[in-house]
């Protein structure tokens, strides 16, 4: 289940449904709270799902995880701001001991674009080559 983990803390003897979105967005259902297993997950899948949509983050049904749905390469990823869960791809480079980052507002660009941007920035600044948007994937 993408972004959706089962936990069980032994000390307390709870199980629940942890949903982790982005690290500043997560949330835990526990089975007895929504009267058993199957039940608690419909909920947390809800929620999930519902956040995502808030966030303009889209499921890919075809990612291993969910983390990759958020995160496709090293040196570009989704990241929200605590306060406002506004969501924003950012493209960074390490050169010369020194970090370069840009942010790529979902608002703005909406979320598949914010995403090709940051990956062609980043792109941009390895080689030096601008490459065309077109042949971002």
């Amino acid at each position: 289940m993408k972004g959706i983990s089962q936990r069980y803390i032994y000390d307390t003897n709870r199980k629940s449904w942890d949903v982790r979105i982005t690290s500043h967005q997560s949330k835990s259902f526990l089975f007895k709270k929504y009267n058993g297993k199957e039940e608690a997950l419909e909920v947390a899948r809800k929620w999930r799902d519902e956040e995502c949509r808030r966030l303009g983050i889209v499921i890919d049904s075809h990612a291993k995880s969910f983390g990759e749905c958020r995160r496709s390469a090293k040196g570009y990823r989704l990241v929200t701001c605590s306060k406002t869960n506004r969501a924003r791809w950012r493209a960074s480079y390490y050169h010369d001991g020194k970090t370069k980052i840009k942010d790529f507002s979902v608002n703005k660009y909406g979320f598949n674009r914010a995403r090709k941007l940051a990956k062609q920035q980043r792109v941009l600044w390895k080689t030096g080559e601008l490459v065309p948007f077109e042949e971002i994937t």
